[in-house]
């Protein structure tokens, strides 16, 4: 098998929308994953999973001083936001097992 490796150059906005288009694929891989539905959700959780922690491995300041943001920063926001999706995946799981268990007819919200 053939292997190739990628090198691409994102902004500070693009490395954000990047890393929350992650964690919600994440989330919904595992939402699909609840269901017993195996293929392609197992697979692409591993990716995703991979990709969003290696997303800032490799990241340069290339302007600004020291009084900005920084790479440690932008850690913080991603570590946030993984715990931000970790409770909206358990409040998911929650509501699937509702649904298995037949005590609600839909996929409320917050529920």
């Amino acid at each position: 098998m053939t292997t190739y490796q990628h090198s691409l150059t994102l902004s500070d906005g693009e490395m954000i929308m990047i890393q929350s288009a992650l964690l919600h694929m994440i989330v919904r891989c595992e939402a699909n994953l609840i269901d017993g539905i195996k293929a392609p959700y197992w697979a692409n959780k591993i990716d995703a999973t991979n990709v969003f922690n290696r997303l800032f491995d490799n990241s340069i300041q290339m302007s600004g001083n020291s009084f900005s943001s920084t790479l440690e920063d932008f850690k913080e926001k991603k570590a946030f936001e993984e715990k931000l999706l970790i409770k909206e995946l358990e409040l998911l799981r929650k509501r699937v097992a509702k649904l298995k268990d037949g005590t609600n007819s839909k996929l409320a919200p917050n529920q």
